[in-house]
């Protein structure tokens, strides 16, 4: 009777440790799959935030690229090297570079200010590199910009240098300054566009005119 009653009490011990077993066990399971549900949704949050998205098409995960909305913001050095491939392609010309800069640079401007532009750079000026064989470079003098505002505004102070180095030339080197003003709005980047950006509103501007605005 009395080993009966032993082997009760050992099996009765037996099933209670077999039963904290499981508890610790599914408690440990617990844990571990809410690390693994908190681990896929923080990578699925850094994932959602990069360029490259994931699409699962049945037993495939195919990758692909997450299209941008054009945005406004755009940094100073953005603007510096935008701003100088702006004015090298309107100043910077010979005879054979001239009409190709213009066709590439009104690309990236509204339709006023393209034709603000061509209204500009006339015959007159043509003749200067067309008869004359003239060389022009262009320096920049000084760059405002207001990147808080929209759209972003820009200020150009500019000084062309002419050269004329065929000898039966009977204009001398000169050098001129002035100014420009445009706006810049953010649009599709496209292969004729690969800046994203476009120029509004392009006023040229004098140095004259740009001091009594200052005053």
């Amino acid at each position: 009777m009395e080993y009966k009653f032993d082997n009760y009490n050992w099996f009765n011990f037996l099933l209670k440790r077999l039963y904290l077993y499981l508890i610790s066990f599914s408690i440990g399971i617990t844990i571990i799959l809410s690390f693994l549900v908190i681990y896929l949704g923080l990578k699925i949050v850094r994932l959602s935030k990069q360029d490259n998205v994931y699409v699962i098409c049945g037993n495939d995960i195919k990758e692909a690229v997450k299209r941008k909305a054009p945005t406004l913001w755009r940094d100073k050095n953005e603007i510096m090297i935008f701003s100088r491939f702006l004015l090298e392609r309107i100043f910077s010309n010979h005879e054979y570079s001239l009409e190709e800069n213009l066709e590439e640079i009104i690309h990236y401007m509204d339709e006023k200010s393209a034709k603000l532009l061509i209204s500009k750079l006339n015959e007159d000026i043509r003749l200067l590199y067309k008869v004359h064989n003239g060389i022009s470079t262009v320096k920049i003098k000084e760059l405002e910009m207001s990147l808080e505002k929209s759209p972003i505004e820009v200020y150009l102070s500019y000084e062309v240098n002419f050269r004329f180095p065929n000898s039966e030339s009977v204009l001398e080197d000169m050098n001129t300054s002035s100014g420009v003003y445009f706006e810049i709005e953010p649009i599709k980047r496209c292969k004729a566009n690969p800046y994203d950006i476009q120029i509004r509103s392009l006023t040229f501007v004098s140095n004259q005119q740009k001091n009594e605005d200052t005053k």
